[in-house]
């Protein structure tokens, strides 16, 4: 079952992000979706999906905790695949 989710993102990183799916035939949602899962199995989280990790995701954990009071608005971000 699906449920829509809202999100806003830097138009820059939104652009990059669609370049990057569309490069690889997917929906952009898609692979957001999979990398939710991805970070879900990884804190341990029982996720039921039968959603592949594929080793780019896999790739894509850096072993970083990001602090709660982390203003990432106030960072520069860059994006390039």
């Amino acid at each position: 079952m699906n449920a829509e989710l809202v999100i806003n993102l830097d138009k820059k990183v939104l652009e990059q992000a669609e370049k990057y799916a569309s490069s690889r035939k997917k929906k952009l949602s898609e692979i957001i979706e999979t990398y939710l899962i991805f970070l879900a199995q990884l804190e341990g989280l029982n996720v039921d999906s039968e959603i592949e990790i594929s080793p780019f995701v896999e790739s894509m954990s850096t072993g970083i905790s990001i602090p709660t009071h982390f203003d990432y608005k106030s960072e520069e971000f860059r994006f390039d695949p």
